[in-house]
Parts: C-alpha cells; sequence; structure tokens
C-alpha cells in the first residue's frame, strides 16, 4: 500500500478500538545528558538528528508502525501544510493511529517531544481531515547496548517521559527494539 494514512473502511476495527500496543511498563534507561553542558554541537550530514530520526522511524516498522509520509519527502510542501496540514510520521497497522515520532538519544538530558504551538495545529489539523487519532510517539535510542525502547501517548503536546516515575507520566510502553 502507499504511504498515506488509511482510510476509515480499511482499518481493522479491533485495533481503532484498543489502540497501540500497551505492554508492561519498563521504564527507560536513566537520561545521561548533563544539564549546563553549554551549547551542543549539531551533527550534520548522516549524523545529523534528520537523519538519525528518519533512521530510528525506519527501525519502528518492526513495531507495526508504518510510514505514511508523502514517498520521497519529509512532509508536505509549504503550500500544502496550509490546506492538508502537517504530516504526522506513521500509523500503527492501518488502526486510524497516527504517530508523531520523536526520537531521542539516551545522551540526552531529558526523553521530551517538542513542537511549536502552530506545528501542532498543522498536525491536528491532518489528522482531524484523514481521520486519525493522533499520538506522539518517543523511541529512546540506547547506543551502546544496541537498543530502542519505544513509548507512546494519545493526543498531540510537548511532553517528557519521566524515567523515575512507575509510569512515565501517563506514557505506555509499546516494546523494545533490537538494532
Amino acid at each position: 500500500m502507499a504511504n498515506r494514512p488509511s482510510k476509515p473502511d480499511e482499518r481493522d476495527v479491533d485495533k481503532v478500538e484498543s489502540g497501540p500496543p500497551i505492554l508492561p511498563w519498563k521504564a527507560p534507561p536513566a537520561p545521561q545528558g548533563k544539564a549546563g553542558g553549554g551549547k551542543p554541537v549539531r551533527p550534520t550530514g548522516t549524523e545529523s538528528n534528520t537523519h538519525f530520526g528518519d533512521k530510528v522511524e525506519e527501525i519502528t516498522a518492526q513495531l507495526q508502525l508504518r510510514s505514511i509520509l508523502p514517498v520521497g519527502q519529509r512532509s508536505h510542501k509549504a503550500g500544502e501544510v496550509k490546506k492538508l496540514g502537517s504530516t504526522i510520521d506513521r500509523e500503527w497497522d492501518h488502526s486510524g493511529w497516527a504517530l508523531e515520532v520523536k526520537a531521542c538519544r539516551v545522551t540526552a538530558t531529558e526523553f521530551k517531544a517538542k513542537a511549536k504551538k502552530s506545528e501542532l495545529e498543522d498536525k491536528e489539523r491532518f489528522a482531524r481531515r484523514h481521520q486519525l487519532k493522533p499520538a506522539i510517539c518517543i523511541p529512546i535510542v540506547d547506543m551502546a547496548n544496541r537498543k530502542v525502547y519505544v513509548y507512546w501517548r494519545p493526543g498531540l503536546g510537548s511532553w517528557a517521559i519521566n524515567p523515575s516515575s512507575k509510569d512515565g507520566g501517563g506514557w505506555n510502553f509499546m516494546g523494545e527494539i533490537d538494532f
């Protein structure tokens, strides 16, 4: 199937109701970054945050998260966003649940999905247009142990996972991926 959101008549009704998997809570590793370390140097090229995020999104396919981005694009073109909304990265297995993926490294100071208000509004518009249930997904990548821990929560917002809370502060554990 093409990279597009599923249509309501293509959706698995049980998955629409249940939502993405919720496994028994597994706390992520503690963030290893140190606050106040000065301005970080942003990597470029194949080490860039964009490239890193794209690779992590590909890995999430192992949890039945399929790309719904326009083929060959990371988002709608500038003129299309106003009309169509801003694309959301992945859909959980033709369920109508669309997950915006914000990958984090364990070397971060916190595990947080950050977005501007206007970006959230554009993504909400995209979700409404396609009758999707939006959610945020944070895969946390532990390069040293070659693991990706994947968490999600319904809705769109700028939220952080609290690794020390017994349930992550409202997050759901979706799974662990070896890479």
